[in-house]
C-alpha cells in the first residue's frame, strides 16, 4: 500500500486495527469496516511497508490513533 520513509519507521512489527470502507461503501454493510494494518520493522527486509489485510477493496483507510515510537 506504502512505504514509511526511514525516520518514521516501527522499531518493531506493528498492528493496528484501522477503520476502512469497500469502493461500494454506501449500504450499512460496507461502511465502517475494520481492517488489520501492520508495518514493517525497520530491521526487516521490507522495512517500513504498510501492507492492508482485507478481504475488499476500500476507497480509504482511517489512520486515526495509529502511532508508535520511533
Amino acid at each position: 500500500m506504502a512505504r514509511l520513509p526511514a525516520a518514521a519507521r516501527p522499531s518493531g512489527l506493528l498492528s493496528a486495527a484501522v477503520t476502512t470502507t469497500s469502493r461500494h461503501g454506501s449500504t450499512p454493510a460496507t461502511r465502517g469496516m475494520t481492517s488489520r494494518l501492520e508495518i514493517s520493522s525497520a530491521s526487516s527486509s521490507t522495512a517500513g511497508q504498510l501492507v492492508l489485510w482485507t478481504d475488499y477493496n476500500p476507497t480509504w483507510v482511517g489512520l486515526d490513533g495509529v502511532s508508535f515510537p520511533v
